[in-house]
């Protein structure tokens, strides 16, 4: 997805950090990837030379504490981050692997009708997380 860098600093300082380089490269690696969950070291590749681990964990740390990104453990032995639904302006559930841990978007969602429902008993500012699993391609 093509973002301008005013908006890659508007999505940082509304998540309430300081813009920062570090910070304006890893989010542009994001939305570059914007339908695809990334591991720390799969972000490493797409960085320019010179990036160590240690920032990269710090600034995903940061984004998933500021509500700009999620941070994704389903069935896999290693942390994927992708953009908040937010952000993103759609919908989103992830389908993972067992045997690889390949871990890719899918639009699709639960019956309508869910928030209502939920409404009723109290809730409000309602969101939901629903993920699958299955066999890759690959394999």
């Amino acid at each position: 997805m093509i973002i301008s860098s005013a908006n890659i600093d508007l999505v940082i300082k509304n998540g309430g950090l300081k813009v920062t380089r570090t910070r304006k490269e890893v989010l542009q690696v994001l939305f570059d990837h914007i339908n695809n969950p990334l591991s720390i070291d799969e972000i490493l590749e797409k960085l320019p030379e010179g990036f160590d681990r240690v920032t990269a964990y710090r600034v995903i740390h940061d984004f998933a504490d500021h509500g700009i990104i999620e941070k994704l453990n389903h069935l896999s032995s290693h942390l994927k981050v992708l953009l908040s639904p937010k952000l993103k302006k759609n919908h989103h559930h992830i389908v993972t692997c067992r045997i690889c841990g390949n871990t890719v978007t899918a639009n699709i969602c639960v019956q309508a009708g869910w928030q209502e429902k939920l409404s009723h008993l109290g809730f409000k500012d309602l969101s939901h997380h629903l993920s699958f699993s299955g066999v890759c391609s690959q394999h």
